[in-house]
């Protein structure tokens, strides 16, 4: 998510950023934004195993202060220091801390102008992947995965996949994060064993998240290596909550030569508004691709069906994917929805 704008004589150096950003084992420890015009404070937390930390500005710096665990300082707008050393491309920032990085709480504070972006990334295996969900009562009782974006206000289960192959690690909650990196809702985790072998370490944890948050947020994970030290991992992207929902309510299958319907929902979370629908698929398959135009009153829903025609030239046991877009036309708001047709032979 990271947009870089660059000239012919600074792209060699500033795709230096690109290759911090796509390497592998790639783990994120701050991501924060700050338009404030008095000096702004971020924090982020290194532990053992984190190598190679680099840290990303973009925006113009007039002060800018890195301050480590045992309280050593280091102006940033200086190239060279005690604690790291740094590089700046026409709004854009690239420091590295300097080896030995000692573990612990580090500090940044910073002043600007204008928009300022942190973000701070190491090399380590402890990393994890997240998605919210629901319950669904459907042929397998569970959590359903939730497509989309989570709808703001309303309660949801945060499912995490946390990777640990190199270190014994235990995680005990995550905490929502606005965009200047202030606490929304902490949310606790349920402790469920490991599954292990001689090469990794996966854990699968459940939260439950009492009210989604109305503003953009990203994750932050917490938990203690086997020491007891504090490990902390932040996701790469900020969450867009949204006020509208598409559901999908019947997944036929398609046959050859036939047409198809499929029904879907949308449900308004907002107030009384006009929406515009958008349906698409792999295949070519619909009728008509929209924008539909239709009106939902306040925390109402709309009923609507797409149409698709399959040829009779379609092979059996073939996957059309259809993709369907809701977006507001009043404000940002918007949400998709994805379903999987399969092909089945004529009866």
């Amino acid at each position: 998510g990271l947009t870089i704008f660059t000239t012919n004589s600074d792209i060699h150096r500033v795709s230096t950023i690109v290759e911090d950003n796509t390497a592998a084992d790639k783990v994120t420890l701050l991501h924060v934004e700050s338009d404030q015009e008095l000096m702004s404070s971020h924090s982020f937390r290194v532990d053992s195993s984190v190598k190679n930390i680099t840290l990303h500005v973009t925006g113009i710096l007039k002060e800018c202060i890195l301050t480590s665990p045992s309280d050593q300082s280091q102006s940033l707008l200086s190239e060279q220091g005690p604690l790291a050393e740094s590089e700046h491309f026409d709004g854009l920032y690239r420091i590295s801390l300097l080896s030995p990085v000692q573990p612990g709480q580090w500090k940044l504070q910073a002043k600007s102008d204008g928009h300022l972006t942190f973000n701070v990334i190491g090399d380590s295996s402890v990393d994890f992947l997240y998605y919210f969900a629901t319950v669904t009562n459907e042929t397998h009782p569970g959590l359903a995965r939730v497509e989309g974006s989570p709808v703001a206000g309303v309660p949801a289960f945060l499912v995490l996949t946390c990777l640990a192959p190199d270190e014994e690690a235990s995680f005990s909650h995550v905490t929502l994060l606005g965009a200047d990196g202030e606490s929304l809702q902490q949310v606790k985790l349920n402790s469920s064993p490991s599954s292990s072998s001689s090469s990794y370490s996966v854990e699968e944890l459940v939260g439950w998240v009492d009210s989604v948050p109305r503003v953009s947020f990203c994750v932050r994970l917490t938990g203690q290596d086997s020491r007891g030290n504090k490990l902390e991992r932040v996701s790469t992207e900020m969450v867009q909550p949204t006020h509208v929902q598409i559901q999908v309510l019947s997944v036929p299958r398609l046959v050859p030569g036939h047409s198809t319907m499929v029904d879907i929902d949308i449900l308004n979370h907002g107030p009384a508004r006009l929406f515009s629908l958008t349906a698409d698929d792999d295949c070519g398959y619909l009728h008509r691709r929209g924008p539909h135009r239709f009106h939902v009153t306040k925390q109402g829903s709309f009923r609507g069906r797409v149409d698709l025609h399959t040829p009779a030239t379609a092979q059996a046991g073939a996957t059309v994917t259809l993709t369907l877009t809701v977006r507001a036309l009043d404000s940002p708001d918007s949400n998709y929805a994805v379903a999987y047709l399969t092909v089945v032979p004529p009866v």
